[in-house]
């Protein structure tokens, strides 16, 4: 009785709500194709904005490739320092040969300082008249 009591006395707020309900429901039913188009839509963008991203990395990574290529073969074909001194057998020489000379320097300037630095503590130099 008691739970007749609290149905009667709140029936026009449930018959309220269920009136709700139904036109909720009626409304998702009638708007359905249009809410499957929206998600249609959106899967969509969301392909297309991921395609483009994939697209733009592979592209980039494309171009990268063919300017490493092109260095490469500038590289075989003898263009530049390093393809010079890869292929140019008159560079390596000269290269070696520079290497050799500066050794040879360096130890006898450290055999020979004189040769190379004159120093002076009061700035004389070579005096002609002693």
């Amino acid at each position: 009785k008691k739970v007749d009591g609290l149905v009667g006395s709140e029936s026009a707020r449930i018959e309220a709500i269920f009136k709700n309900v139904e036109g909720i429901t009626a409304n998702l039913n009638n708007n359905n194709q249009k809410i499957s188009d929206i998600l249609t839509n959106i899967n969509t963008v969301t392909d297309k904005f991921a395609a483009a991203n994939f697209k733009q990395t592979l592209d980039n990574a494309n171009n990268a490739i063919a300017d490493l290529q092109s260095v490469i073969s500038g590289i075989k074909d003898g263009k530049g320092s390093l393809g010079l001194l890869l292929n140019d057998d008159k560079m390596y020489q000269n290269l070696n040969n520079a290497s050799k000379n500066l050794d040879e320097l360096m130890i006898d300037l450290k055999a020979n300082p004189k040769r190379y630095v004159h120093f002076s503590v009061f700035g004389g130099g070579n005096k002609k008249d002693k």
